[in-house]
């Protein structure tokens, strides 16, 4: 078997421009097959319709991808890589596994999974586009799960057979013609590893099987199907993922879950169309850099101080015809001793730019965003204190921007954050936010 391709995979990132046939290559602009940009306007139009778009057409012959990252693979074979954009720059070759490395921390962190890419060889992963990432982290937590022993349960049976075993179901027995005679209906338990949670697992196990492009994680997978071959697949994912176990004995099964029910859901198939498989492997930035944000601070506070996200125990309005409306969720809230609300902290995927601080640019920032923020100021802060727009640091932004002064009690500070060192760069602003760690 040849599990090498010289197909080229299509590497964009966020914002992409995508152009309906022609030989246009970029990061930034470029062509792909009639057939896939087909393909990606169908399930635009079926599954993301009514949520935030994967990407805004321009045109009968052009799209322009949203913030989405992660990887595409059409039923007609052609493959998209989306990357983050963390630079105005074009990133060179050289970058281009150190942002599929910051990617894959970041969905690690957001997916609460353990990192195992410890050793050197596995640095080679980077190369590779992130399904193989997932495959083989997929793989790794399947190999240790196997040594730890995989879970068996009993299974009530109903069978017909010549020997007796168990109970005999004497309804099924008397209704027998009397040339069946010899055959017992019988019902027993069998101690057998059919249960949901592998189920999952071979299911799981055989979409790597069929869609890895790597000789080794190929080679394993096939050992581990002939391994789990006496496991029949998941026939209802849904069904089996709502009865996975999560009772003591089965912790065993909690690293391998994320990346089982991962792979279930987003490597499936996307389109009918012949045999090919269509793969929709794709990650919001903006939720990804919440938790990468939320992660990176809550290891530095004190235990004595709380980091929330997405509370809502504010309103815009709270005695509308007695009932409270247009609820208030900032990403990050710090709370102090007696419940107190410290300081709100938004975290916002955009790059801005430190030299446009201008009436008319300014800074790129957000109107919306600002306003959003004195809302939260006002209702969680009762108007005094120190809040925070956290963004992503690139070379255009690598310093922290003078505070904004709502009024002379309520102040607002734009800080970047450090995705390399996962932390917000130190400025004017550590001496306002005491609980945060000092740099």
């Amino acid at each position: 078997m040849n599990k090498g391709s010289a197909k080229r995979t299509i590497i964009v990132r966020e914002y992409a421009s995508l152009l309906r046939g022609g030989d246009k290559q970029g990061i930034d602009f470029n062509s792909i097959p009639g057939s896939a940009f087909d393909w990606l306007v169908d399930i635009q139009s079926r599954h993301y319709k009514n949520g935030a778009p994967m990407l805004h057409l321009e045109g009968r012959n052009a799209a322009k991808l949203d913030n989405y990252v992660g990887f595409i693979s059409s039923p007609c074979g052609s493959d998209i890589e989306i990357l983050p954009k963390i630079a105005t720059s074009t990133p060179t070759a050289t970058e281009l596994p150190q942002l599929r490395k910051l990617v894959i921390d970041m969905i690690q962190v957001s997916l609460k999974t353990k990192p195992r890419l410890f050793d050197q060889a596995d640095l080679t992963i980077y190369k590779y586009p992130l399904p193989e990432w997932l495959i083989t982290q997929f793989l790794k937590e399947l190999s240790i799960l196997v040594q730890k022993g995989i879970k068996f349960d009993y299974l009530w049976i109903e069978e017909e057979n010549r020997f007796l075993r168990g109970q005999v179901n004497f309804t099924q027995q008397i209704r027998q013609p009397i040339s069946r005679s010899h055959l017992f209906q019988i019902r027993h338990d069998i101690f057998s590893p059919n249960r949901p949670e592998n189920r999952l697992i071979k299911a799981a196990l055989h979409l790597c099987f069929k869609t890895t492009k790597l000789q080794e994680n190929w080679r394993i997978a096939n050992e581990m199907l002939h391994f789990l071959e006496e496991i029949p697949e998941a026939s209802n994912v849904p069904q089996d993922l709502r009865q996975w176990s999560s009772e003591r004995l089965m912790s065993a099964y909690e690293a391998i879950k994320p990346f089982c029910e991962l792979i279930l859901k987003k490597l499936v198939p996307l389109s009918q169309a012949g045999t090919s498989r269509g793969i929709s492997l794709l990650f919001p930035m903006e939720k990804l850099f919440e938790d990468y944000v939320a992660w990176g601070l809550r290891k530095q506070l004190p235990k004595s101080i709380q980091l929330k996200e997405q509370i809502s125990s504010k309103s815009l309005f709270d005695k509308h015809l007695g009932k409270s409306m247009f609820r208030l969720k900032p990403d990050l809230t710090i709370i102090g001793q007696d419940n107190v609300c410290l300081h709100i902290l938004d975290a916002k995927w955009k790059l801005l730019d430190s030299n446009t601080g201008n009436t008319t640019d300014k800074y790129g920032l957000k109107q919306s965003d600002i306003y959003q923020m004195y809302a939260y100021g006002q209702k969680y802060m009762k108007g005094t204190g120190d809040m925070m727009l956290i963004y992503p640091m690139h070379q255009g932004f690598a310093k922290p921007l003078d505070a904004f002064h709502f009024d002379e009690a309520l102040r607002l500070w734009i800080v970047p954050f450090d995705l390399t060192n996962r932390k917000l760069v130190p400025g004017e602003w550590t001496s306002r936010f005491s609980v945060l760690p000092q740099f």
